[in-house]
């Protein structure tokens, strides 16, 4: 959760607007409250937010699995020869 020093704001990072990085190297980034607009320097790695992994990745009975079409039976393709 990331909370805007000027106006008291708070949300997570997907509700401030990314405007670039703060550093040339590293997780320090800049961010602009959605409410009064003042940009705000936070760490990505120390702010990491928990999401539903499932959600995002569709984990369900069928991933992983390979699907291949009906194999054709050998008798018919030496017989189309």
């Amino acid at each position: 959760m990331l909370k805007c020093d000027k106006c008291g704001f708070e949300g997570g990072r997907a509700e401030f607007q990314y405007i670039g990085q703060a550093e040339p190297i590293g997780a320090v980034n800049i961010r602009r409250c959605p409410a009064c607009a003042n940009l705000i320097i936070c760490d990505e790695v120390e702010e990491d937010e928990k999401s539903n992994f499932t959600d995002v990745w569709e984990l369900n009975r069928l991933r992983g699995k390979v699907f291949k079409g009906k194999k054709e039976k050998r008798e018919e393709k030496k017989n189309e020869m």
